[in-house]
């Protein structure tokens, strides 16, 4: 009795497991076809996000390192161009300063003689003058001499050019010649600002002895700001004039900022092998200064392309790069079947990866962009 029913419930047991479904054998066939089925509820638990393929811009990338400069007519150093006493100063390090403008007076015995030598030499210059254009008459009645005609005319020539290099000498030190011949000696002179910039050094206090070759101010124009990176020798054939550039400054984040490429240098350092490339900013970044290290990627070959975010791509166990998709719309089916796809990537430009292969999608398929990874290790978990 007892063995009978044993044999009864065995039996039962194996109609009810011969009748059950089999989620292993489920899982395997749908491994095998390189396929993987998951609900809503599991996508929106995974975090997987979806997307399509976009066109943008791709190149390849030169990298260069170079420093933020200041071309000639981006600097000046104002100096006294005699020797004087610093009267009064108008600026402080770090302001603003336009072209013109009063920076700080001067005065100094030499100033005052520079301005009497001049009124001095006007003076003489009108008598000689005179006295040349009186000789020339005499000579028309023959009662002067050739030889004083001449003399005369040496004097009146040579003092001309004195007066006219004494001019010259008192506009250097932005003396104002008519209010000179009105107003008589200015005891105080201005120094003016040669250019519109910002005041980055002052070298020297009220009172003070000056000579000629002493720099009084530094006067900087940041909105001229240059990049002077070097590049590779082997890379100089790839690089032209109005190429764009992307450039991250030391110290200022991680930012890329846009530039081209405004001139090529034409001689190759012997030591290092580079070549210096000039690159001007389309955006300046605020807080830029001369002598910031800067990173800098030279783009090549641009192109437009069909692309996907970097994160889309996923290496299998042989290196290959794949991306999953669906055709399913995943706001709307209640499960999703995910298949993938090998890809042969290209260039890569801020989280964009060129990718052949995309043509071989379905018309209607769903990139994903996120959960790639996850999707691979359950596709491998089904095949085991």
């Amino acid at each position: 009795m007892r063995n009978q029913l044993f044999i009864i419930l065995a039996a039962v047991v194996l109609i009810f497991t011969a009748c059950g479904p089999n989620k292993n054998s489920n899982n395997e066939e749908a491994g095998a076809s390189g396929q993987l089925q998951l609900s809503r509820e599991q996508i929106a638990h995974t975090n997987i996000a979806f997307g399509l393929p976009m066109e943008k811009n791709m190149s390849d990338e030169i990298p260069a390192r170079g420093v933020v400069a200041l071309p000639p007519d981006g600097q000046a150093l104002v100096n006294s161009f005699s020797s004087c006493i610093v009267k009064r100063v108008f600026v402080h390090m770090g302001q603003k300063v336009s072209r013109g403008q009063v920076m700080a007076m001067l005065t100094g015995p030499e100033l005052i003689m520079m301005q009497e030598n001049y009124l001095k030499s006007v003076y003489t210059l009108e008598m000689l003058e005179k006295d040349y254009q009186r000789l020339q008459q005499l000579e028309g009645d023959n009662i002067s001499s050739r030889k004083q005609i001449e003399q005369a005319k040496a004097a009146y020539l040579s003092e001309k050019a004195g007066v006219q290099s004494l001019r010259e000498r008192l506009r250097l030190q932005h003396i104002n010649i008519d209010k000179l011949m009105s107003d008589g000696i200015q005891s105080e002179i201005p120094v003016i600002c040669p250019i519109d910039g910002m005041v980055n050094k002052i070298n020297f206090s009220i009172g003070q002895i000056l000579s000629p070759d002493q720099v009084l101010f530094e006067v900087l124009d940041l909105s001229r700001l240059v990049l002077k990176i070097s590049v590779l020798e082997r890379d100089i054939p790839h690089i032209s004039v109005g190429q764009h550039v992307m450039f991250i400054p030391s110290n200022l984040g991680d930012k890329p900022y846009p530039a081209k490429v405004v001139a090529i240098g034409g001689k190759v350092e012997e030591t290092a092998k580079v070549v210096s490339v000039l690159l001007k900013p389309d955006e300046m970044p605020k807080k830029l200064m001369p002598g910031m290290f800067v990173a800098a990627m030279i783009r090549v070959d641009a192109h437009m392309a069909q692309c996907v975010p970097e994160a889309s791509l996923i290496y299998d166990e042989n290196n290959n790069s794949i991306l999953f998709y669906t055709e399913d719309d995943p706001e709307k089916s209640g499960s999703v079947t995910f298949r993938h796809l090998k890809v042969e990537p290209g260039y890569r430009n801020n989280g964009f990866a060129e990718v052949s292969g995309l043509n071989q999608l379905p018309a209607n398929a769903h990139v994903v962009f996120d959960g790639g990874y996850y999707l691979y290790s359950e596709l491998l978990k089904m095949k085991e």
